[in-house]
C-alpha cells in the first residue's frame, strides 16, 4: 500500500461527492494497498473462531509465546515483532476507567510507543490518523484476539517467516521488520471484506501487519505479506523519486503480480480482469490525470465513482503488468520491478501516447 495524506477544502457540491469518496475509500482500503486486503475463496485457516467462553477475557492475561523472531534468508537479516503487551496494557487501563478517552488513551499506550520504536522519535506522527491505529472499542475481543495470536504463535510466524523465504528468494532487499498487532475487533467489516489480514509497508523497511485470528485465511496472510515485501524491495530505490500517477497504479500491480507468483493458487478480487469498454474508460481517466492527480483522484481510483470502477487502480495496474510480463517473459523480476513506467507501457499493448 502507498501512505498518502488527504486534504479536505469545501468548494461546493463537487467536492462533497469527493469527501463522501474519501471516507469511502478509507473504510474499504486500510496500507498502503494495499494491502492490502481482500480476498475471494482462500483456503481457511487452521485457527477457529472462539468465544469468551473458550478464551481467558480477563485483564491479567500474560504473553507466553509471543517474543521477537531473528531469522536470515542469506545475507537478508528479518525481525518480527510482536506489538502485544502494550495493548493489554491499553485493554487493562480501559476496564479500570468507567469512562475512557478510548482514543487519546490508545495514542500514549500503544501507538505512541510504537512510533517511536520503528520511526524515531521524529517520525510517523501521521500514524494516529491512520485508520489501522483507531481506537479499539470492543477490548474483550481485542483480548481474545491476542490470546488467540499469542497461543498459536509458531503457527503464524511460520507462515510468515516461509513467505519471506520464499519471496527473498526470488527478489533480495535490505533488513525488513514485521511488526504484528492484533486487528482492530470494531472494523468487522474489514475484517470480512479483508479475510482478516491488512497491512501496509513503509519507506524504512517496515511492514505493519495485522490478523484478526478468528477470521483470517492462510493464503490471504502469505498473499499480503509477499505484496508488501514488494513494496519493501521496490521503495529502496523509489522512495525518494518523483511519483506521477502510473508510477503508483504500476507499484500496485508489480506487487500483485509478485504476489501471484508466489501464491499462484488464491484469486483477489482486485486483480480481476476488466472488461474491454472498462479497460479503455479506467486508461483515459488515469492518463488525462497522470501529472496533475491529488489524493483525492487517488481515494476516487480505489472506491469507484460514476466513471470508474471500484478498485480501479489495481486492476488497471495488475492488467497492465500481466500484458507486459506475457510479452516480456524473459525480463528477470527485479528489472521489472525498477523498471520505469514509461517502458513498461511501451513494452506492453499499453502506451502513453496512445
Amino acid at each position: 500500500m502507498i501512505i498518502a495524506k488527504f486534504h479536505f477544502c469545501n468548494r461546493g457540491g463537487l467536492n462533497i461527492y469527493r469527501h463522501l469518496v474519501l471516507v469511502t475509500f478509507i473504510i474499504i482500503c486500510i496500507l498502503t494497498g494495499c494491502i492490502e486486503e481482500r480476498t475471494s475463496a482462500p483456503k481457511d485457516s487452521t485457527i477457529t473462531d472462539k468465544s469468551s467462553n473458550h478464551v481467558e477475557n480477563t485483564q491479567s492475561y500474560t504473553i507466553k509465546n509471543a517474543t521477537p523472531i531473528h531469522f536470515k534468508v542469506g545475507e537478508q537479516e528479518f525481525q518480527i515483532v510482536p506489538v502485544f503487551n502494550p495493548i493489554l496494557e491499553y485493554i487493562q487501563k480501559v476496564k479500570e476507567n468507567l469512562d475512557p478517552n478510548h482514543k487519546e488513551l490508545y495514542i500514549s499506550t500503544v501507538v505512541e510507543p510504537f512510533r517511536k520504536e520503528a520511526f524515531g522519535e521524529n517520525g510517523a506522527h501521521w500514524l494516529k490518523d491512520k485508520y489501522n491505529f483507531a481506537a479499539p472499542i470492543n477490548v474483550d475481543r481485542l483480548n481474545e484476539s491476542i490470546q488467540l495470536l499469542d497461543e498459536n504463535y509458531e503457527h503464524f510466524s511460520h507462515l510468515i517467516k516461509e513467505t519471506i523465504e520464499k519471496s527473498s528468494n526470488l527478489l533480495h532487499g535490505g533488513k525488513t521488520t514485521i511488526y504484528l498487532f492484533p486487528f482492530n475487533p470494531d472494523q468487522y467489516t474489514i475484517i470480512s471484506q479483508m479475510s482478516g489480514v491488512t497491512a501496509f509497508a513503509t519507506s524504512n523497511q517496515i511492514i505493519v501487519l495485522q490478523i484478526a485470528p478468528q477470521k483470517y485465511k492462510e493464503e490471504m496472510l502469505k498473499y499480503t505479506v509477499a505484496h508488501e515485501y514488494h513494496h519493501i524491495v521496490y521503495f529502496e530505490d523509489k522512495k525518494d523519486k518523483q511519483r506521477d500517477l502510473f508510477d503508483y497504479i504500476l507499484s500496485e500491480g508489480k506487487a500483485d503480480s509478485f504476489a501471484t507468483l508466489i501464491n499462484p493458487e488464491i484469486n483477489v478480487p482486485w486483480t480481476d480482469e476488466l472488461s474491454p469498454d472498462e479497460e479503455i474508460t479506467i486508461w483515459d481517466w488515469a492518463k488525462d490525470k497522470r501529472y496533475s492527480y491529488n489524493n483525492n483522484d487517488l481515494a476516487e481510483m480505489n472506491a469507484g465513482n460514476g466513471v470508474i470502477p471500484k478498485w480501479s487502480d489495481y486492476k488497471i495496474g495488475y492488467q497492465i503488468m500481466q500484458d507486459f510480463l506475457q510479452k516480456n517473459p524473459d525480463i528477470p523480476i527485479k528489472e521489472w520491478t525498477f523498471m520505469d513506467s514509461d517502458e513498461i507501457l511501451k513494452r506492453s499493448r499499453f502506451s502513453p501516447n496512445s
